[in-house]
């Protein structure tokens, strides 16, 4: 009797989120996170460019509880970050056990009286004046002295905060441009 092992599955990792097909996958013998969202068909439209690797690490008693959150390591990884002189995060290599979940788009919200108003994507050090660009800019009828932020704040409910252009906008945030007086 011969027995040959054609491939191992007992070694699997799961993606969740912003993919085309979440699930476990088997890890048939090395597979990096990157070849991780290939097989999970990629990410969908609403993903965002954060990807979070939660690798689950034993504790001295071996127990993988999930009360042992203690012992589990998060790592955020930016999509389409590269050095040259670095190995790639995309590039590190997936243990069994191991859970990617692909982030949903964060947004920001502008109306009033801008020439696109809408829902857009978060960008790196968003403020009140690129806000306002992503939404085609100013009509003729804006005023830049009555532009308002109304944000989500802890404990406290929506607020509504007087802006100017450099002020910064977070996730969530709706700006709001209002018609001049005169």
């Amino acid at each position: 009797v011969s027995v040959e092992v054609v491939q191992l599955r007992s070694k699997m990792v799961s993606v969740l989120g912003e993919v085309s097909r979440p699930g476990r996958y088997p890890i048939p013998g090395h597979m990096s996170v990157l070849e991780l969202l290939a097989t999970a068909g990629g990410l969908t439209a609403q993903a965002d460019q954060t990807v979070t690797l939660l690798r689950r690490k034993d504790n001295k008693t071996g127990d993988k509880s999930p009360s042992n959150s203690e012992s589990d390591v998060r790592i955020p990884i930016l999509l389409g970050e590269t050095s040259a002189t670095e190995r790639s995060p995309l590039d590190v290599e997936l243990n069994a056990g191991d859970v990617v979940y692909v982030n949903k788009k964060k947004l920001f919200y502008i109306h009033g009286e801008v020439n696109r108003p809408g829902s857009y994507p978060m960008e790196q050090d968003m403020n009140v004046m690129r806000a306002i660009s992503l939404g085609g800019g100013m009509t003729q009828r804006a005023s830049q002295r009555r532009i308002y932020i109304n944000r989500e704040m802890p404990e406290k409910g929506v607020q509504e905060i007087k802006a100017k252009l450099t002020d910064p906008v977070l996730p969530g945030d709706v700006v709001y441009v209002n018609e001049s007086l005169f």
